[in-house]
């Protein structure tokens, strides 16, 4: 794993760092809610805490990191919440520090910064110590059948097709985390899905043909750990996107096992590349995922920009 470590204008404030802590009590399934008072047993040791917050709607945490008044904003939840968070700062026209406390499902973002899931005090502590690396963000514009068109930032990764309509059945099966939430979801989605005829173009080469997934990895992992793009960097400058040609049900649970060591590499379906622009269009509709959150269910036009160094996150290497 490489990065690229910045002296950034946050250590010259030494320990006077106003702090905003968000916390997402549906994250891991209510596991947040199950672990607000250990956290807050936590962060109470923490210098400058402006403010600890729960949110209580999908959305919330955006409008929160865009209006506090915090130069360090905390995503206590998932890659959910830590999209939110990113979202929120980017459009808040200032600059705006990263912190990640993982207690999601996922949790896939916080693995690029060396953060174990659940482990709160190792969390709490990197904050303290507060290592700082850049991170590039992804911007996705999109318009569905309707016509309606909107944008939004991501971090982690972007899943058009299958992907995407896995991480929708996700959100309707509430006893499970991590990868076992994903396969159960995976094999609920397979029997009905039709794969659709996509019309990519990857930094303007034309692929035109049924497309199974298009996976788009500013981070190596997506649902809780399967490696679709394991080369990623977060601040390479590129996307790494993983596109996968149409599959036989047979074939996906062949090629599946292997995408947790990230060797799916090596079938003829799949083919890699690295990218600034990514661009998708259909007839069909088609499922959007960003960071594991439903961008949309009928998008027929998608594109998908690298904004390289776009925030700067707390890291533990």
């Amino acid at each position: 794993m490489s990065y690229k470590f910045v002296l950034s204008k946050w250590f010259a404030l030494g320990n006077e760092l106003k702090t905003h802590i968000v916390l997402n009590p549906y994250a891991g399934r209510w596991k947040g809610a199950k672990l607000y008072h250990k956290l807050i047993q936590y962060v109470r040791h923490l210098k400058y805490l402006e403010r600890f917050q729960v949110t209580t709607a999908p959305g919330e945490a955006i409008q929160i990191a865009r209006d506090t008044p915090a130069e360090l904003v905390v995503a206590a939840g998932g890659d959910g919440t830590v999209n939110e968070i990113v979202n929120g700062i980017l459009q808040s026209n200032s600059e705006k520090l990263l912190g990640v406390i993982p207690i999601g499902s996922g949790n896939d973002f916080a693995k690029m910064l060396n953060l174990k899931p659940f482990k709160i005090k190792v969390a709490i502590e990197s904050i303290k110590r507060r290592r700082i690396t850049t991170s590039d963000v992804g911007i996705i514009r999109f318009i569905d059948e309707f016509g309606n068109s909107g944008e939004r930032f991501f971090i982690n990764g972007v899943g058009v097709g299958f992907d995407a309509v896995v991480a929708n059945e996700s959100r309707k099966i509430k006893h499970l985390r991590g990868i076992l939430l994903y396969l159960l979801a995976l094999l609920k989605s397979l029997k009905d899905y039709e794969t659709p005829e996509m019309e990519v173009y990857i930094d303007g080469k034309k692929i035109k043909e049924k497309i199974f997934l298009v996976a788009v990895g500013n981070g190596k992992s997506a649902g809780g750990g399967f490696l679709l793009t394991p080369d990623a960097k977060i601040n390479d400058a590129l996307l790494d996107v993983c596109l996968v040609s149409d599959l036989s049900i047979l074939r996906v649970l062949q090629v599946l096992p292997t995408v947790l060591k990230g060797k799916h590499i090596q079938y003829p379906e799949v083919t890699m590349f690295k990218a600034k622009e990514i661009e998708i269009s259909s007839n069909s509709n088609l499922t959007m995922h960003a960071d594991g959150e439903i961008i949309g269910t009928s998008l027929r036009w998608i594109k998908i920009s690298i904004i390289p160094s776009a925030v700067e996150v707390i890291s533990n290497i």
